[in-house]
């Protein structure tokens, strides 16, 4: 994950309430959600392996897979429920299996494991983890298994907001795009604004007035 700090701060805000408690808001940018959902969506045209694999260990759930002749030719993830997912979110067992059905062979879905995929592909621990940040950026409502990106974003903005009203020194950019600076604080901060940019896993933080 990276930080990255300028002025736009309209979409995850942060601010410092009267008795010093912090409030989190969250405001969709559609621009960035629409991205990162056509990313996700894409994953069953070939990269269906390291998403079922992120979504396994992110919330635990049994993969499962098609298979047609000893190959998994498409993989996703089962909720306790019962619920099928893939990149393009909960969806019915017949769209689990449609975009690969033979009219002379139709795959049966069957519970998988992670080494079942690593041994067919050479599956990447970085695609693993992309998908498993944008996942949670644009499902932040599933039974997430520890700290989702958000929740790590946030908890370093509260802790930074802490610093810096100790110190009373404030991270930010004078003007859309300039270096960050230390500003002395006047008192009148309201805490830090930080906002998810278009690639669904990076975001801004600025000092808010």
């Amino acid at each position: 994950m990276t930080l990255l700090v300028f002025c736009c701060t309209n979409q995850l805000e942060i601010f410092k309430k009267e008795e010093f408690s912090l409030s989190v808001t969250l405001r969709r940018e559609e621009g960035a959600e629409t991205i990162v959902r056509c990313f996700l969506e894409a994953s069953i045209y070939g990269n269906c392996y390291p998403f079922a694999i992120a979504m396994h260990r992110g919330l635990g759930w049994q993969i499962i897979g098609l298979f047609r002749e000893q190959k998994i030719i498409h993989a996703g993830v089962k909720s306790p429920e019962g619920k099928i997912w893939d990149g393009r979110g909960e969806i019915s067992e017949f769209q689990f299996t449609e975009p690969f059905l033979a009219a002379s062979n139709i795959p049966a879905i069957t519970d998988i494991t992670e080494s079942d995929l690593f041994s067919r592909d050479d599956v990447s621990e970085y695609m693993i983890e992309d998908y498993l940040e944008k996942a949670q950026m644009i499902w932040p409502d599933l039974p997430w298994m520890g700290q989702t990106i958000r929740q790590q974003v946030t908890a370093f903005a509260e802790e930074l907001e802490a610093l810096s009203r100790k110190y009373k020194l404030w991270v930010c950019a004078p003007l859309l795009g300039m270096t960050p600076v230390l500003f002395r604080g006047q008192g009148d901060e309201k805490g830090y604004g930080i906002s998810v940019t278009g690639d669904g896993v990076t975001y801004t933080i600025n000092r808010e007035l």
